[in-house]
């Protein structure tokens, strides 16, 4: 079956490279290039994906009564409803045949069972996303149990029996929060299904950040960012007249040799003093100070040779950029919010913005979880 495809689709490229061969010459460079032909593969599958889902509406439209998976009525067809599914290649608009309930007082679709569509036939989307949610855990629980049974060589090679298990990171940029109910504890209450296995907390040196750390994240290992370790060796190293001492103390606090520069850091203040209080921080005294004071703090999180070796990230850059991304759309001299607003808007720029695509899933279930009627409670 797949050899017939693949020369079929072979064929039908060999075609449309003939007729199309101009707009595929003025593409340009090779990036043009694969933007054309992947927006070409892209409207084939949306378009097949389309076309089946037609065909399977036609077939279920055939029957004139089907049963309520509820009550176990015969209900008669209605109306086909127009569909728009968000598909991983576009949209996919098609109609599909509708069932009216006069005793439950709710349509269903029963073509939707053979989409893989949650909840469009019978109305339990939520059941089977919790039950496919625990399936996925189940698998992706027992994956990481095999890789840790791994030999080392093998995990660093990779298998293609197993992807590598993910590790959740926590960072976080300095400044404000808001804490939510159960924000961040091991035990939270069974209604709140939150799966959290965190392995890392990254953040600056903030204080607010590392006493979040100690009260929420105390079973993540804590990291201070490299980025900000490194800009205080700079810092104290312009007050330091011998040249070359940053790479030497970069290099240390690459090795995790943290001590040898607050060593060093020690040295040079018993050499130029003490800061006044009114030095300003360009004052050769205050960058020693501040960066010798940093470092005897965050000492135990500057461990990077053995967060290197466990696969951990060294940097919060990613959520510091990220966060810049959230605050353009939330600040400016125009623009005042209520707290309800601010949350939902803010929610809605972390979905839009996050790796895991949640607002596409969301729509994918909320199509799924409609019935096509308003529920209304009987009045006693």
């Amino acid at each position: 079956m797949e050899c017939l495809i693949s020369t079929r689709v072979k064929a039908m490229v060999e075609q449309l490279a003939r007729e199309h061969q101009q707009e595929l010459a003025a593409a340009g460079t090779l990036v043009d290039l694969e933007e054309l032909t992947a927006w070409i593969g892209d409207e084939c599958g949306r378009q097949l994906c389309e076309n089946e889902l037609t065909d399977r509406s036609g077939r279920a439209a055939k029957l004139e009564q089907c049963e309520c998976p509820k009550c176990g009525s015969l209900c008669p067809r209605g109306d086909p409803e127009p569909v728009v599914l968000q598909g991983l290649r576009g949209e996919i608009a098609f109609s599909q045949p509708s069932y009216f309930c006069p005793r439950c007082r709710r349509s269903f679709f029963p073509s939707g069972r053979s989409f893989g569509i949650a909840g469009a036939g019978d109305g339990h989307a939520e059941d089977f996303a919790e039950d496919d949610l625990g399936r996925q855990l189940a698998e992706r629980k027992a994956a990481v149990e095999r890789f840790k049974e791994m030999d080392l060589p093998k995990q660093q090679i990779g298998s293609t029996a197993i992807d590598p298990p993910q590790i959740a990171v926590t960072s976080m940029d300095g400044g404000r929060y808001q804490r939510r109910d159960h924000f961040g504890e091991r035990d939270r209450p069974a209604r709140e299904k939150h799966w959290r296995e965190d392995k890392a907390f990254v953040a600056d040196g903030a204080h607010a950040n590392w006493t979040i750390q100690r009260k929420h994240f105390s079973h993540a290992t804590p990291i201070l960012d490299l980025m900000h370790a490194l800009s205080y060796a700079f810092s104290a190293a312009l007050a330091v007249p011998e040249k070359d001492v940053y790479r030497r103390w970069a290099d240390w606090i690459w090795r995790g040799e943290v001590d040898r520069v607050i060593s060093a850091l020690r040295e040079r203040q018993l050499q130029i003093g003490p800061p006044p209080a009114e030095a300003s921080p360009t004052d050769p005294r205050k960058r020693v100070d501040r960066a010798l004071t940093y470092y005897e703090y965050h000492r135990l999180r500057m461990n990077y040779p053995e967060y290197r070796r466990l696969g951990l990230p060294l940097t919060s850059s990613h959520i510091e950029s990220t966060i810049k991304q959230i605050n353009r759309r939330v600040k400016g001299t125009e623009k005042f919010w209520s707290q309800s607003s601010s949350e939902a808007v803010l929610q809605l720029r972390a979905d839009y913005l996050s790796d895991s695509a949640p607002l596409v899933s969301f729509r994918l279930r909320h199509q799924a979880s409609q019935t096509g009627v308003n529920a209304y409670a009987q009045a006693p």
